[in-house]
Parts: C-alpha cells; sequence; structure tokens
C-alpha cells in the first residue's frame, strides 16, 4: 500500500514538473529583464492556476482541474505522512494548495528538487461595487421577472386609492341587494303584464 501512495506521489510530482513550450519572445524578453528572485530556481508555468493569453484576451483554464488538485494535494499528503518526507512543500501554489500552506509546511530537501519559481498569478474575482446590491449586482441589464413583479407598483396605487371609500361601498353593495329582496307580505311582482287567453 505504502509504495503504491509512493509511486502515485512521484508520478505526481514528475507531471507538474514536465517540459513545457517554449515562451513566446515577447515572455522571455520580459523573464530577462525581471529581477530574478533566486539565481538557481527555475521559472514554470503553475499549472494550477488559470492563464492568461495576451493575444485572444481569455484565460485558459488550469493543466489540472480542480478535482485533479484535490487529488494530488491528497495523494502528495499521505505519501508524506507514510514517508516522513516534506512533499508538500514541492507542490504549487493553488486553489487546492494555498500560497499559505506551502509557505508554513516544511522546506524542500536540496536532494529531492532544485527550487522551483512558479509563473502565474490567479485571477482576481471581479467584486461588485458597493452601491449595487442583490439581483443586479454584474448584471449587463435588468431581468425580466414575473408579471405580477412588474405591476406590482400600479396594483398597489389602485388598491390604496379604491381602499380610501371602501366602507361607503360596502354600505352601497348590501342595501342594493336588500331593495332588491322580494316582501313575503306582498303579491309576487310579476316582470310583464298578465295576457288574457282569448
Amino acid at each position: 500500500m505504502a509504495s503504491a501512495i509512493e509511486r502515485n506521489a512521484v508520478h505526481c510530482l514528475k507531471s507538474l514538473r514536465r517540459p513545457t513550450l517554449p515562451l513566446p519572445i515577447s515572455k522571455r524578453l520580459t523573464l530577462q529583464n525581471a529581477a530574478p528572485t533566486t539565481t538557481s530556481a527555475k521559472a514554470i508555468v503553475n499549472p494550477f492556476l488559470p492563464r492568461y493569453n495576451a493575444k485572444s484576451k481569455r484565460w485558459s483554464p488550469p493543466r489540472y482541474s480542480l478535482r485533479q488538485q484535490a487529488d494530488i494535494v491528497k495523494a502528495m499528503k499521505a505519501a508524506e505522512a507514510i514517508t516522513g518526507k516534506p512533499l508538500t512543500s514541492l507542490l504549487p501554489p493553488g486553489p487546492k494548495f494555498p500560497r499559505v500552506a506551502a509557505k508554513t509546511s516544511p522546506a524542500a530537501s536540496a536532494a529531492l528538487l532544485a527550487p522551483v519559481e512558479w509563473l502565474g498569478k490567479a485571477p482576481e474575482p471581479k467584486v461588485p461595487s458597493a452601491n449595487v446590491y442583490g439581483l443586479y449586482a454584474n448584471r449587463k441589464r435588468m431581468f425580466k421577472g414575473h408579471k405580477w413583479e412588474r405591476t406590482k407598483l400600479s396594483t398597489q396605487i389602485k388598491r390604496s386609492v379604491v381602499m380610501k371609500d371602501m366602507a361607503r361601498r360596502v354600505r352601497r353593495y348590501k342595501s342594493f341587494y336588500r331593495r332588491r329582496k322580494p316582501n313575503p307580505l306582498k303579491p309576487a311582482r310579476s316582470a310583464k303584464a298578465q295576457k288574457l287567453p282569448f
């Protein structure tokens, strides 16, 4: 069991250190002009983070999905518990293994791997402005809504106008039917005058 977990962890590390395609000239120039943090560190694109393509102006997804990242972190932690070697410190920072955890984990020994500088920065989530709340935050246009929601204001205005003289309306309604009610002591009224048969 332990050897299988170790093999899985080693495979995860190897797949993370796969050689990537050469960077475009503009990227290489910016990397050369940038002040190097460490002289011996290799610059590798972080496979756990999405990358922004300046040419297409779109974000490409990370090489490993969030589920795969979680599996890799679990395998590394299990292998670390069995072997006692600091393997999680070799993982690049990502959503499933944040930079704080990577900093607090024990340092990787020089015998395992040379230090690596991971390239890439996670995109910051869009935060709606302070004066926009609820359903309309980050929306281009208002949603249609139900019919009763759209006509609610006019309905409330009509209702308030009608309720002002409701007592008088009820009185008039009740008296109308009271007048039309037949009196049992009087003879029955017929709508038409009686006609003789001859």
